[in-house]
């Protein structure tokens, strides 16, 4: 293609993809300022256009289709020779570049709930008529995973209908006979080069699916001529053969849509559908906002600490993977609280503990993986699995049973909490069909419990941490800390508003449990003092708050080290609870070690470092404005390149950015103003984009914001005021004293 910067009325701003006969460009609409994106045909050297018919057919296609599971043509033209037309800018991610990183499959729920919607865009595709009424016959012909796009809003769209073929569209010039499209996600027909119907997009689709749960390929081999010979003559692999704990009949309706016999074959994108959400049943597939949840919730992948904890709080992007319904909104930008019995059970003193075979055992493989475990190596997965896979062969249920739920303790701590619930299910069934410990039982209770909570299952998981209370209590002596352990997984089950007092007492037992028994400088005890600093701090208990973060400082340092990881995530809410107590250069000095630590440890897109650079930019804004802003643009550079639009991270990067951005100008005051506007709907509609804090500190961002672009409105001062009751209510010295004085 030529050089060009603009294209009809469409000013080209990067170009984010690029095939043989065409580009794709983000570009700005002249006409409207709105941006979207530009597909434009390329010319040969000679200056003739490649395929100019299938691309005027694919733009005819796509300006025929309206559904929202589809992306389709908005408007076509022409530059000169240069046709093109225009497309929805997307904002996500392809399934292909969700798939890529991993080496095991999605949660069924999960992995159902994207097909179905891929099944509700290629249903309109299938049914779709002309002008006349008369059935188009429309097939995709190029089902893959890089042409389902996931956007942020959990919506997922089939893209790229340029080899799309339509028996009754004159135009298009497809011939039969010629194999086009992706040999590995191709149909038996379509390989042998036969007519298609809507029946080799399902056979596609079901390729993809057997993917997202197996995180394998169905044909891997080594080239397209194997790829070829295995489509053509060899026998699918059963999905079981792979994910045993996958039920039969999601099993059955997967291996029907992959029949290579048409006839056999699942009939229609309808049948399809409807088939997948029944062998969920008693679950249901992900909707498009549980899947946004989850999709939010991913970010920079994983980190090694030194030590084993399951975060349960507000969903970050570093958290839980699963949908999780959100807790209450909090004042502390952190609240970890940590799930101590994902770990515990190997402590020297806790009788029955599941370690126990893995430490008189030391060169176990199982215990070469726990080691990795423990320190949060990612590589563990893979290990565990492959012990999975050893034990499930040899039917050794008892070791099946105990690599499982080590490798749930692992998924949870990394964060990838929706693979945890697959897991935990797993080594649920298996202790079903096995004996085990009366500590390994305890764990798999806490586990239920945490798995409803980050299910969204809000009663059963208040109801299960109740019961796990009585259970705790009636515990003998010799298993006390045991007890504490379960304590622990009842306060991070219980974050929800009505139950934070609940939460409070369990981690108070829990932590005079570990003071007696492991002593004050332990690295549990301190991790314990810095949990019970997250739950007071919800609860606007600040000087509480404060000397629980200080205990839990002042320990980690002796048990940990100084320069520890660990250390610097006790900064984050040390920090927190000096500063909302008015103790601004105290709160700086400890943000600024934590993030001289966590920085060095973790890199500048990890959760805590950002947290810790906007709460230093936001204690700069008084008296150092131009650090303040270095802080932001850092942040919002970091969370941009890392995180979904709306996590909270970089909601606050973009809030803070802006607010600085607009002591520049007037006019840059008023641009500001927009974007500060948006930021704040985010917080304000979605609970996940940010606590009751976060809102305060950007309704007063917006109140300066719009004073400095239209003095003394009266929107700015209600914004104010507004922001004033909150931070009132939640005890915020520093922050109500600088609205008042504003």
């Amino acid at each position: 293609m030529r050089d060009l910067e603009k294209v009809g009325p469409f000013e080209l701003l990067t170009q984010v993809g690029s095939g043989a006969t065409s580009a794709v460009w983000a570009a700005r609409d002249s006409r409207t300022g709105q941006s979207v994106a530009l597909k434009v045909m390329r010319a040969t050297e000679e200056g003739g256009l490649l395929n100019e018919q299938r691309f005027l057919d694919e733009a005819r296609i796509g300006g025929m289709l309206a559904h929202p599971n589809l992306a389709p043509v908005l408007e076509a033209g022409r530059d000169g020779e240069t046709p093109y037309f225009v497309l929805e800018l997307l904002q996500g991610l392809s399934l292909s570049a969700l798939l890529s990183p991993r080496e095991e499959g999605f949660e069924p729920a999960l992995a159902v709930g994207l097909c179905i919607q891929a099944l509700a865009g290629l249903r309109a595709v299938h049914e779709a008529r002309s002008e006349q009424g008369l059935p188009l016959a429309l097939v995709h012909r190029d089902i893959k995973p890089s042409n389902l796009f996931l956007c942020h809003d959990g919506t997922l769209k089939v893209i790229d209908f340029g080899i799309a073929s339509a028996a009754r569209l004159e135009q298009t010039r497809t011939r039969t006979g010629g194999f086009r499209g992706s040999i590995p996600y191709a149909s038996p027909e379509q390989a042998r080069g036969e007519t298609q119907d809507a029946r080799s997009d399902l056979f596609s689709l079901g390729l993809v699916l057997h993917e997202l749960l197996t995180g394998r390929r169905v044909f891997s081999q080594p080239s397209d001529a194997a790829v070829l010979t295995a489509l053509l003559f060899d026998p699918i692999p059963p999905l079981r053969s792979t994910v045993p704990w996958v039920s039969r009949a999601l099993e059955d309706v997967v291996m029907r849509a992959l029949e290579k016999d048409v006839a056999a074959r699942v009939q229609s994108a309808a049948e399809f559908s409807a088939a997948l959400a029944a062998a969920l049943v008693p679950e249901r597939p992900w909707g498009k906002d549980a899947i946004s949840r989850w999709l939010g919730s991913t970010g920079p992948a994983p980190v090694r600490r030194p030590t084993a904890t399951w975060s349960i709080g507000v969903p970050t992007a570093h958290a839980a993977g699963a949908p999780m319904e959100v807790g209450p909104r909090r004042s502390f930008s952190r609240v970890a609280l940590v799930l101590g019995c994902l770990s515990a059970l190997a402590l020297p003193g806790a009788p029955g503990g599941m370690n126990e075979r893995a430490h008189r055992e030391p060169d176990s493989p199982l215990r070469s993986a726990q080691v990795l475990a423990e320190h949060l190596d990612p590589n563990a997965v893979p290990e565990f699995g492959k012990l999975l896979a050893d034990a499930y062969g040899a039917q050794n249920t008892a070791l099946f049973t105990e690599t499982a739920i080590a490798q749930t303790k692992l998924l949870g701590n990394l964060g990838r909490t929706s693979e945890a619930t697959a897991s935990f299910q797993l080594a649920r069934a298996a202790a079903a069909r096995s004996r085990v410990t009366r500590a390994d039982a305890l764990v798999l209770e806490v586990l239920a419990a945490l798995t409803a909570r980050g299910a969204g299952r809000r009663d059963e998981a208040i109801q299960r941490a109740r019961k796990l209370v009585e259970t705790a209590h009636a515990l003998p002596a010799e298993m006390e800390l045991n007890r504490a352990e379960v304590l622990m997984g009842v306060s991070a089950t219980l974050t929800y508003q009505e139950t934070q007092a609940e939460a409070e007492a369990a981690v108070r037992e829990a932590l005079e449990i570990r003071r007696r028994r492991l002593g004050e400088n332990n690295v549990r005890t301190c991790m314990t003092y810095d949990n019970l600093s997250g739950i007071l701090g919800v609860q606007g208990k600040l000087e509480e708050a404060l000397e629980a973060s200080r205990r839990a400082h002042a320990c980690v340092e002796v048990a940990a080290g100084a320069e520890s990881a660990l250390r610097g995530e006790v900064d984050v809410n040390l920090g927190d609870a000096l500063a909302l107590t008015g103790r601004i250069e105290a709160a700086r000095a400890i943000d600024e070690e934590g993030l001289r630590i966590l920085g060095k440890e973790l890199g500048p897109t990890n959760a805590d470092v950002l947290m810790l650079e906007n709460n230093l930019a936001r204690l700069s804004l008084v008296d150092r404005p131009r650090e303040a802003a270095e802080h932001y643009e850092r942040t919002l550079f970091a969370s941009e390149h890392t995180l979904p639009t709306a996590a909270p991270e970089r909601l606050r990067s973009v809030v803070g950015a802006e607010r600085c951005r607009a002591w520049r100008s007037v006019a840059r005051a008023r641009e500001a103003v927009v974007r500060i506007r948006e930021a704040l709907a985010s917080q304000v509609n979605d609970p996940s984009g940010g606590s009751d804090f976060d809102v305060a500190v950007t309704m007063f961002a917006l109140a300066e914001t719009i004073e400095r672009a239209q003095p003394h409105t009266a929107e700015a001062r209600d914004l104010a005021q507004r922001a004033l009751v909150h931070f009132d209510r939640l005890h915020c010295v520093f922050d109500r004293d600088r609205v008042q004085a504003w």
